[in-house]
């Protein structure tokens, strides 16, 4: 799936991966190599690459370029995506937060943002917000992506989701 959310955003921006280890990975994203927890990494990251940044799962097999143009396009200090259960499945930052992917990370960034002040919008998209963190997801995802997600599937996993 990281591939995928990869080639989808590709042309529109650079693509890093903020990960402490990705040996296996060989794709056109840079890498950045980073503390183990999300949080510090992510942050190290921003420091790094300096806002504005947009924040993505690799978990979001739907993402599409009109998504992503969407988000990129409003003219707010933060753009936040919720995810399914509660996260965070796209953050866009002119401006930096505490990040705290931890529970409930969409209401843990709302209530930063809220206290800093700044101007935000909420982007509920439905591609964005699908992501894949438990084995029903995956069943979910088959039945919506018409064949598309079957064929990776089978492809990079090796399985039927049956």
């Amino acid at each position: 799936m990281l591939d995928e959310v990869i080639r989808t955003i590709s042309d529109l921006t650079d693509v890093f991966i903020v990960s402490p280890d990705l040996k296996r990975y060989n794709g056109n994203a840079k890498i950045i190599k980073s503390p183990k927890k999300l949080n510090p990494s992510l942050n190290f990251a921003i420091d790094k690459l300096k806002l504005p940044v947009l924040i993505l799962p690799s978990d979001i097999p739907f993402i599409e370029k009109k998504d992503i143009k969407k988000v990129l396009k409003k003219d707010k200090d933060v753009i936040l995506c919720p995810g399914n259960r509660g996260g965070t499945n796209a953050l866009f930052l002119r401006k930096k937060i505490d990040l705290n992917y931890d529970n409930n990370s969409f209401n843990n960034h709302l209530k930063d943002i809220k206290e800093k002040d700044y101007s935000y919008t909420i982007l509920d998209n439905e591609r964005i917000r699908f992501d894949i963190d438990e084995l029903s997801d995956l069943k979910k995802a088959k039945s919506l992506a018409n064949g598309k997600l079957e064929s990776f599937l089978k492809n990079k996993v090796g399985e039927e989701i049956k």
